[in-house]
């Protein structure tokens, strides 16, 4: 019988390459979200609605997965209003839970939540146990929200998987620091970026990230959570440099020392936890970077 996939929060980024994805390996794709569905994608079914218990309910489908990308997806959107993203990211994996619990107990659930709950971590690669002290409501929500999945786990059995994501990147990303300073390099000429250029990123490309989650929700475990990145970090200024270097024209830039707020100086992966899965990254950084320019310009 051919498996069934939801995928909340499907028009993002991360949902949309899952979507593709799974529908490359022909299982049966439904999608929720808040947006009309992408015309690019393709679903079973697709319900344009706030994730939460009635919209849920209403597809009358027993799955067999269930990815959970809905929700709040920056630090400095948690910041202007963390109300609202607290409801996005909390109160929809509730729902979730909540729907598992009662209409679909046999699923899997699987949580892409983010490195933002380790907090503002020492410049070396972070494991899974290591204590969380987010700095961001983004990163509190998330936290929240693990700490809801690990409760509904012990109490009423529901298998969860929890995959703490790093820097995700890749083309088809209209947000942060790539897609902002592709934006620079094409229209400004003095172009400046906040901090000091020595903050340091783990960057993992959307292609490892799904193939990540695929491998996951092929082993057989009730409950877990993996790191999800490349167990290397590259500093702001070193990925700029690199970044720039695909544009044929001399670029330069400086930086404010500013610190945003919210934003961890240093994040880096500890991977050997997911090594035992027998997960690797493939895309090394210099040609996904590559290929996001190209994108860009594509598209611009």
């Amino acid at each position: 019988m051919t498996k069934k996939i939801l995928i909340t929060g499907i028009n993002g980024f991360l949902g949309q390459n899952l979507a593709n994805f799974f529908n490359k390996k022909n299982l049966c794709v439904f999608g929720i979200d808040c947006v009309s569905l992408n015309n690019d994608l393709k679903t079973t079914d697709f319900i344009e609605a706030p994730v939460d218990l009635k919209a849920l309910t209403s597809f009358n489908i027993k799955f067999d997965l269930i990815i959970h990308c809905a929700g709040g997806s920056t630090v400095g959107a948690s910041i202007k209003d963390p109300e609202g993203e607290y409801n996005k990211t909390v109160n929809s994996t509730i729902e979730v839970l909540e729907y598992i619990k009662n209409h679909n107990k046999n699923a899997k659930l699987i949580y892409p939540s983010s490195a933002a709950v380790y907090g503002n971590a020492y410049n070396i690669p972070i494991c899974e146990d290591k204590e969380l002290n987010p700095l961001s409501p983004y990163g509190q929500h998330k936290k929240i929200a693990e700490d809801i999945c690990r409760k509904f786990h012990n109490d009423f059995g529901i298998s969860v998987s929890i995959i703490r994501f790093f820097s995700l990147y890749g083309s088809g990303l209209k947000k942060q620091l790539l897609w902002d300073a592709c934006n620079k390099f094409q229209n400004e000429e003095k172009i400046e970026f906040f901090g000091t250029g020595k903050e340091s990123r783990d960057w993992l490309h959307i292609d490892d990230a799904v193939n990540l989650i695929y491998k996951i929700y092929e082993v057989n475990e009730s409950f877990n959570i993996y790191n999800g990145g490349t167990g290397k970090n590259l500093p702001t200024r070193s990925i700029l440099k690199l970044l720039s270097s695909n544009f044929d024209k001399d670029i330069k830039f400086t930086f404010n020392n500013l610190i945003r707020e919210g934003d961890p100086l240093y994040l880096c992966a500890d991977t050997s936890k997911v090594k035992t899965i027998c997960w690797h990254p493939q895309k090394e950084i210099e040609e996904g970077i590559k290929e996001y320019v190209l994108w860009f310009k594509e598209k611009n």
